[in-house]
């Protein structure tokens, strides 16, 4: 069950705050929105169930054998010889997420500012993995024309694994070039830097991608 309340002491200012009880436990919500003439600023902390389909490895033991399928034998033990790898598994796992977000918008004319930060704690269910996520989130769009526009975005993510002790942090840049070709025809060309530095070097990445798109719509 579940139950709340909306307060709106002014046109431009609302507060939403819930109560409820769920398998896991006691779930809190709450939203606080307020709304000037060029900006827009939200705080929110919310308690959400979800299933998501992941890959994990997980350790197999595997006896060596030659190409036509005999066995090896340890000679000391008499024994298969067994080894143990590390498999990618696709598993089906359900975690309790408590995020806190902030959002800070503001408009002018032709241009889009948005700022945001947020925290998320997540527990799974059949793991027991806690993971702890915090980052931050800008963004800017400019009216270059009345049939062009630029925009900026670039954010950061740490990301912290109990399981395995390992935390990995995330950075991207990019510009995406819009332009309106005719009425019902679009086209964009997005650039994108992406990096991830991790404590495990095995897990660290660099990306460079250029996306030319075209939209029609019927």
């Amino acid at each position: 069950w579940n139950a709340g309340l909306i307060w709106s002491p002014s046109g431009r200012t609302s507060l939403q705050a819930s109560y409820g009880k769920r398998f896991f436990g006691n779930n809190y919500a709450l939203r606080a929105n307020h709304v000037t003439r060029r900006s827009t600023w939200n705080l929110s902390y919310t308690e959400n169930v979800t299933t998501i389909n992941m890959l994990r490895p997980e350790s197999r033991i595997f006896m060596i054998s030659d190409g036509a399928g005999d066995v090896f034998i340890d000679p000391q033990t008499g024994l298969p010889i067994l080894v143990a790898f590390l498999v990618p598994t696709l598993t089906n796992e359900v975690y309790i997420s408590k995020g806190l977000q902030a959002f800070i918008g503001y408009k002018l004319k032709r241009n889009d500012f948005n700022f945001s930060l947020f925290k998320e704690r997540r527990v799974f269910e059949r793991s027991g993995e806690l993971q702890r996520l915090q980052g931050a989130n800008v963004s800017w769009a400019l009216q270059l024309a009345p049939h062009s526009n630029l925009s900026i975005n670039s954010g950061s993510q740490n990301i912290e694994y109990s399981l395995d002790n390992q935390a990995d942090d995330f950075w991207h840049i990019g510009m995406t070039l819009g332009h309106d070709i005719q009425r019902d025809i679009k086209g964009a060309i997005d650039f994108r830097h992406a990096v991830r530095n991790s404590n495990r070097s095995i897990n660290e990445s660099t990306e460079n991608r250029i996306t030319a798109r075209v939209t029609v719509t019927f």
